[in-house]
C-alpha cells in the first residue's frame, strides 16, 4: 500500500468543498495548488505551509492574521478570500489569476520601457493603497507581481506579517528566526538583512527599487552575487551601478526614484510610495475611488486659476492613440533669435507653434514649452538637459533674419539632439519664414522632425501638421504680439496696464479675422485677468464671456477655448456643464497641461482620488519645469494633506528659480497650515538669504512667524510692499498688520488698523471674483471693533457675493475659503458653538489643520472656549 501524498492529506482535509486540480509550485513559504471552488463554481489558488514551516508556528494566530489581510481590496492587489487548518497545515485561498508573473515575463523577453513602467506604476498604486492601510508585504519580488489583462496585481500582501506574529508566538519561536527567514535575500532591504526588528513601509520601497531596476536595466542591481548570503551583504553596503549607465530609455526622473529608493538609510528614500507615483507618472486609467471627507478640499477658484494659466500655452491637438502609446519624450527648447530684440515674440510664437504641432503626433510626448523657458541661450550640457526634463531628444533652433522686398525674411536652423550621448539626430536644411508667410516654416521643421524620429503620419495628422490658426498674417502677427504681453501676466505680479495692450493686441487679431478662434480664446483670459484684478470692472466680466462663447463656437477643440469656456461655465453656475466639456476633451484625446489640472481638480471634486492624482501627475509629468503647474501640483497635494508632496513641488520650484518666491511662500503656508511656526520661521529665514527684499507675496508669512521677522513686515510702507490695487491694500497691507498685533496681544494698534479696512470699503461699489473675500473683511473688521451687528449684515452680504460668483465648494451656505474669518467673526458675537461648528465644516474643504488654524490670530477670540480647544486637539 503506497504512502499518501502530500496533495492526498491536503484533498482528505479540505473535504468536498474545494477539488485540488493540480500543484502550481511555490516558494519558501508555501505549496501552491489550483482547486475548484464546488460551492461558487470557481477556480481558486490554494497556498499551504508546509508542515516543517508549519510546526514552528501558531496556525490560530496565523488564521486570524490572514483574516486581517483579507480586508484589502484594491485592483492592483490580489485578495485573500479565506484562511483556515486542513490536518494542522494552515492554508489561506486567493483567486486564480490568468497570465503569469512578472518573472516568467522578464525570463522570456525584455520588456518595452512604456509597459515596463506602467507594470512599476501598478505595483507602487498597490504599495501606496496597503500602506495607508498599515499593512507593510515584505517580500516584494517578480515572482509576487502577477499580470493579466495589461494590469499588475500584487499576492501575499499580509503574509509576512502573520508568518511574523504566528512565529513569535509559537513555542521556542524568536524574533531572530522571524527575521532571517521572511523574506527573499535578492530584494530584501538593507534594514530586513540586519534582521531589524522595526521594519516599517519603506522596506517595500526598497523592493520596489530593486524590482524597478531589474526590470529597467535588464539586470540585478547586484548581479554577479549568487548566495543569500552575499545578497544580504550587498544589501548592506555595496552601492550599485546607477541605472543611467545601463539604459538611455527610460525619463531620467523616473531613473533618480528609482536610484533613491536604493539608499541604505530609509530616511534617504521616497518616504511614501505617493512619492514614486509624482515621479513615474500614472495613467488616467486609474481606478476610481471614493474621497473620504476628511482628505478632501474644496477646488481651488477653478475659473479664476484657468484665466490666469496662459504663458505660452500651445495649440495640442492630439489623438487619444497618442495619449495612450507614446514612448518617445521630446523637449523643443527656445529658438535662439539671432536679429533685433523686437522679433522676440515671433521667435517664440514659432517655438511655440512647432512645439505644439509635434505634440499633436503619436509615438511622441512633447514637454510643455513654458518647461523649457528656462533653458533659453543655455549653456548646460545637452545631457543635464534630458536628465532635467526627463527627455530622450531636444528641439534646438536658431533664427538669422534679412530684410526682404516687402518686410522681413528670416532662416531657421533646427537641430535634433540624443540627449543620451549628446549626438546630432538630424539637423536640416535651414527653413524660409517671412513675414508674408509665418506658417509653413512650422509645418516644414515639425514633420521633418517626424521624420528623424521615423514616426508615421496618417493622413489626419498630415492635416494637423499643415494647419494655419488664422489665414490673415497681420491678425496671426497681432496675435503673437497680444500673447507674448499675456504671456508676461502668469508672473507673481504684474501691471493692468501690461494686460490692457495684451486686450488692445488681440482685439486687433480678431477684428482682422472674426474667425480666429484661438485669438479669441486668449482675449476671454486677458479680460478675465482684468476683471479679476480690477474691482467693479463689470465690463471685461461681461466681455470674458462673450469671447469665451465666440472661441467655443469657432473651435471646441481648441484647448484654449475649452479652458476659458469651462472657466465661464464654472463661474455662471453651470458647473456639471463646466466639467462635462473639460471630461469629454480628455476623453478624446486632447493633451495639455492645465486641461489635465483642471481635470484633476474636477475628479477630486467627484472624490476620484486616484483617477484625479493619475492625471495630475501626468500634467506635471508634461511640464516639469514650469511654475504654474508645480504650484497646481502643491495645492493639489496640500488640499489632500499630503505635506511631504506639497512640499516636493514646492522645494521644485525653488530649486529652478531661488529668487522666485511662490516656492517659498507655499512652503511657509504648508507649515502654518500644519501649526508649525518653528519651522515655518526657519523657511523665512533660509528665503531671505536669496530674497532680501521679498515682495508681499513672502512678507506676508512674516507676520506669523514671530515678533522680530514681523516687525521687519509691519514697517514696510504701501510702495515698499508694492501695493497697486484696492485687493492687495486691503488683504496685505491692513488685515495682515491687524493680525499681527491681535498675535501680539496690542487690541489698540490691531484696532486702528481694522478701522483702516472699514474706512477703505464702507460704502464702496465692490463687485468681482473678489466681492466676497473683500466684504468678508470688511465684516471681520467691523466685527473686531465691536460694531456686530454691521458685522453679521456684511457677512451675509459676502455668503450673497459667493452665491453669484458660484465659489460655494459643497453646503452653499459658506464660502470655504473665509470660514475661518466667519468664524472668527461668530466668535465676536459669542456664539463659541456656532463658531467652532462653521471651523468643522471648513476644514474638510481646506489644506488648514485643527492646530494651525488653532493659532490663527483671528481665532484667538475662541481661546479659552471648551468646544474650540476641543476642536484643536482634533477632537
Amino acid at each position: 500500500m503506497t504512502e499518501p501524498t502530500f496533495r492526498d492529506q491536503l484533498q482528505s482535509s479540505l473535504g468536498s468543498a474545494y477539488t485540488i486540480q493540480r500543484e502550481l509550485g511555490g516558494g519558501g513559504m508555501s505549496r501552491v495548488f489550483v482547486a475548484r471552488d464546488e460551492s461558487l463554481g470557481r477556480d481558486i489558488v490554494i497556498k499551504v505551509l508546509p508542515p516543517d514551516l508549519a510546526a514552528e508556528m501558531s496556525a490560530e494566530r496565523f488564521t486570524r492574521e490572514i483574516k486581517l489581510a483579507a480586508a484589502l481590496q484594491n485592483p492592483h492587489v490580489l485578495p485573500v478570500l479565506s484562511a483556515g487548518v486542513a490536518n494542522r497545515l494552515p492554508y489561506y485561498t486567493m483567486p486564480f489569476v490568468r497570465g503569469e508573473s512578472l518573472r516568467a515575463t522578464m525570463t522570456k523577453n525584455s520588456l518595452p520601457a512604456d509597459d515596463a513602467l506602467g507594470i512599476l506604476r501598478d505595483v507602487a498604486k498597490a504599495l501606496r493603497y496597503a500602506h495607508g492601510e498599515g499593512v507593510v508585504h515584505r517580500d516584494i519580488k517578480p515572482e509576487n507581481i502577477l499580470l493579466s489583462s495589461g494590469s499588475a496585481v500584487v499576492v501575499d500582501f499580509g503574509i509576512a506579517k502573520a508568518l511574523s506574529a504566528s512565529r513569535t508566538e509559537a513555542p521556542g519561536g524568536t524574533l531572530t528566526l522571524v527575521g532571517t527567514s521572511i523574506g527573499t535575500p535578492a530584494y530584501m532591504s538593507p534594514e530586513q538583512a540586519a534582521a531589524d526588528p522595526k521594519i516599517d513601509h519603506r522596506a517595500d520601497l526598497y523592493a520596489w527599487g530593486v524590482v524597478a531596476y531589474e526590470l529597467l536595466a535588464g539586470r540585478h542591481p547586484f548581479s554577479d552575487r549568487i548566495t543569500p548570503q552575499q545578497y544580504l551583504a550587498a544589501h548592506l553596503s555595496e552601492t550599485p551601478p546607477s541605472l543611467r549607465q545601463l539604459t538611455s530609455t527610460v525619463p531620467g526622473a523616473v531613473m533618480d526614484v528609482i536610484m533613491r529608493c536604493l539608499e541604505k538609510d530609509p530616511n534617504h528614500r521616497p518616504q511614501s510610495a505617493d512619492e514614486i507615483l509624482s515621479q513615474i507618472g500614472a495613467t488616467t486609467s486609474d481606478r476610481l475611488s471614493p474621497l473620504s471627507k476628511n482628505h478632501w478640499q474644496g477646488l481651488v477658484a477653478a475659473a479664476v486659476t484657468i484665466l490666469l494659466l496662459v504663458g505660452g500655452i500651445a495649440f495640442w491637438k492630439t489623438r487619444l492613440t497618442a495619449a495612450r502609446s507614446s514612448n518617445i519624450m521630446l523637449a523643443v527648447l527656445p529658438f535662439e533669435n539671432q536679429g533685433p530684440a523686437e522679433q522676440d515674440y515671433f521667435v517664440d510664437g514659432l517655438t511655440d507653434a512647432v512645439n505644439g504641432k509635434l505634440a499633436g503626433l503619436s509615438g511622441v510626448s512633447v514637454i510643455d514649452r513654458r518647461s523649457t523657458l528656462a533653458y533659453r541661450k543655455t549653456t548646460k550640457p545637452v545631457k543635464q538637459i534630458g536628465s532635467e526634463l526627463g527627455v530622450h531628444y531636444v528641439l534646438a533652433g536658431v533664427v538669422r533674419w534679412a530684410n526682404g522686398t516687402s518686410g522681413w525674411r528670416a532662416q531657421v536652423m533646427p537641430t535634433l539632439v540624443n540627449t543620451s550621448d549628446a549626438t546630432t539626430k538630424w539637423a536640416g536644411e535651414p527653413v524660409i519664414v517671412s513675414s508674408d508667410d509665418p506658417f509653413s516654416a512650422q509645418t516644414e521643421i515639425a514633420t521633418k522632425v517626424a521624420g528623424a524620429l521615423q514616426i508615421a503620419l496618417g493622413a489626419d495628422e498630415k492635416r494637423d501638421l499643415a494647419e494655419r490658426p488664422t489665414q490673415n498674417v497681420q491678425a496671426y502677427d497681432a496675435y503673437q504680439r497680444g500673447k507674448a504681453l499675456l504671456e508676461n501676466t502668469s508672473r507673481a505680479s504684474f501691471s493692468v496696464r501690461e494686460v490692457d495692450q495684451a486686450i488692445f493686441e488681440l482685439k486687433r487679431a480678431v477684428s482682422l479675422d472674426p474667425k480666429f478662434a484661438e485669438a479669441w480664446a486668449f482675449l476671454s483670459a486677458a479680460y478675465g485677468n482684468r476683471a479679476f484684478e480690477v474691482s467693479g470692472d463689470t465690463a471685461s466680466q461681461r466681455l470674458t464671456t462673450q469671447t469665451a462663447k465666440r472661441a467655443w463656437e469657432l473651435d471646441p477643440q481648441n484647448p484654449f477655448s475649452i479652458l476659458v469656456w469651462s472657466a465661464v461655465l464654472f463661474r455662471g453656475g453651470d458647473r456639471e456643464e463646466g466639467v462635462k466639456v473639460v471630461t469629454d476633451a480628455i476623453q478624446n484625446g486632447t493633451v495639455q497641461p492645465d486641461l489635465l489640472t483642471a481635470h484633476a481638480w474636477d475628479l477630486l471634486r467627484a472624490r476620484k482620488i486616484d483617477s484625479a492624482n493619475a492625471v495630475m501627475a501626468r500634467a506635471v509629468r508634461l511640464s516639469p519645469r514650469f511654475r504654474q503647474i508645480r504650484i497646481e501640483a502643491g495645492g493639489f497635494a496640500a488640499v489632500q494633506r499630503k505635506w511631504s508632496e506639497a512640499n516636493f513641488h514646492a522645494r521644485t520650484l525653488v530649486s529652478l528659480d531661488p529668487t522666485d518666491e511662490r516656492g517659498w511662500a507655499d512652503l511657509a503656508q504648508s507649515a502654518r497650515n500644519q501649526g508649525d511656526t518653528s519651522t515655518m520661521r526657519q523657511i523665512l529665514e533660509e528665503a531671505l538669504r536669496y530674497i532680501p527684499s521679498p515682495s508681499n507675496l513672502l512678507r506676508v508669512h512674516m507676520v506669523y512667524a514671530g515678533h522680530d521677522m514681523g516687525m521687519k513686515f509691519i514697517r514696510m510702507t504701501p510702495e515698499q510692499l508694492r501695493i497697486e490695487t484696492l485687493r492687495d491694500s486691503v488683504r496685505t497691507y491692513y488685515d495682515n498688520k491687524a493680525d499681527y498685533f491681535l498675535r501680539e496681544g496690542d487690541a489698540a494698534k490691531a484696532k486702528a488698523y481694522h478701522d483702516s479696512i472699514i474706512a477703505k470699503l464702507a460704502g464702496r461699489n465692490i463687485s468681482g471674483p473678489t466681492e466676497a473675500n473683500m466684504r468678508s473683511y470688511l465684516a471681520y473688521a467691523y466685527a473686531a471693533t465691536g460694531r456686530i451687528s454691521e458685522a453679521r449684515a456684511e457677512s451675509e452680504r459676502a455668503i450673497e457675493a459667493a452665491r453669484r460668483w458660484r465659489q460655494f465648494e459643497t453646503d452653499g451656505v459658506t464660502p470655504s475659503r473665509d470660514g475661518r474669518i466667519r468664524a472668527g467673526i461668530l466668535g465676536y458675537a459669542g456664539e463659541f458653538n456656532a463658531a467652532v461648528a462653521e471651523l468643522r465644516r471648513f476644514l474638510p474643504e481646506t489644506s488648514w489643520t485643527p492646530r494651525g488654524l488653532y493659532l490663527e490670530p483671528k481665532l484667538l477670540v475662541l481661546r479659552g472656549n471648551p468646544a474650540f480647544e476641543a476642536f484643536a486637539k482634533g477632537n
